[in-house]
């Protein structure tokens, strides 16, 4: 698969769970599942928990 064939797959896996949907035909690829799962961790992290809101950027 191409960069861009990379990239879109991604995006779409990330829009599926960002619905609430578990893609059935999951890749075979290693490093391309160790990135979706960095990616789903990261999407469910709260940033903002511990952030100043009163803080002048």
């Amino acid at each position: 698969m191409n960069k861009k064939g990379i990239e879109d797959k991604f995006s779409t896996d990330m829009d599926a769970y960002f619905n609430g949907i578990e893609n059935v035909d999951k890749p075979q690829n290693g490093e391309y599942n160790k990135i979706l799962n960095l990616g789903k961790a990261l999407a469910n992290k709260d940033f903002s928990k511990n952030s100043n809101k009163e803080a002048d950027f």
